[in-house]
């Protein structure tokens, strides 16, 4: 990565007065920003956890095939991410992530609530769809810091993405219930608690590019 990758220094040179981090938290975008990090990582986490169980005691499949489904899952995701790359600089970000978004209400409908039985199809879908939303998400909010505010920026997205991944998986485990036999009970509900977080990012992404399009004709 150092060979290859230019380096970062030009914020340096500038020798900007950098602004407490109270100052940065207070512009609406970053708050949005964050919102924004909070609804993809608590939206997938309350889900993620549980898949593993709720494939073998729902669905039926045997222990031996899980490490086959993750492996094509994982593989799915790298490929995807590839393309939903080059659709997010081809598009908008907000317009990328409704399309992930979509796909993956339809993909948790009927994986969690109305169940078919093509698990590796579906699982295959739904870490597509992941992968699509969350390279829009993080697309946009590279743009939100300023040079001189990345790091800090960053550091606090971090948290705030793995609090919220917290909070969605802890909040699964207390609404889920594992019965004898090792079936789970309640999925349902929390597919619903998924889709309705989910649902809501294209909504916040699109007042962050608001944020950030009027932040540049300011600067004009």
């Amino acid at each position: 990565c150092v060979a290859l990758l230019p380096p970062m220094r030009a914020h340096l040179q500038r020798r900007e007065v950098q602004a407490p981090f109270v100052e940065i938290l207070a512009k609406p975008e970053v708050r949005w920003s964050y919102l924004m990090t909070a609804l993809v990582m608590a939206s997938g986490f309350t889900l993620i956890p549980n898949i593993s169980a709720y494939v073998q005691g729902n669905l039926g499949l045997p222990r031996r095939e899980l490490e086959g489904l993750y492996m094509m899952g994982g593989v799915a995701s790298f490929v995807s991410m590839r393309g939903a790359g080059w659709l997010v600089d081809q598009t908008r970000p907000v317009l990328a992530a409704t399309i992930g978004v979509v796909g993956f209400v339809l993909t948790v409908a009927t994986m969690f609530i109305w169940p078919v039985s093509s698990v590796p199809v579906f699982f295959i879908v739904f870490m597509t769809v992941m992968a699509l939303r969350n390279v829009a998400h993080q697309t946009l909010a590279s743009r939100v810091p300023l040079p001189a505010e990345r790091g800090r920026f960053m550091s606090v997205q971090s948290a705030v993405g793995h609090l919220a991944g917290a909070a969605g998986a802890i909040g699964s485990s207390q609404i889920l219930l594992t019965l004898p036999g090792g079936r789970v009970a309640h999925i349902d509900r929390v597919a619903w608690l998924s889709i309705a977080l989910g649902a809501a990012i294209p909504f916040v992404m699109w007042i962050v590019e608001r944020r950030l399009a009027g932040r540049a004709t300011s600067t004009q």
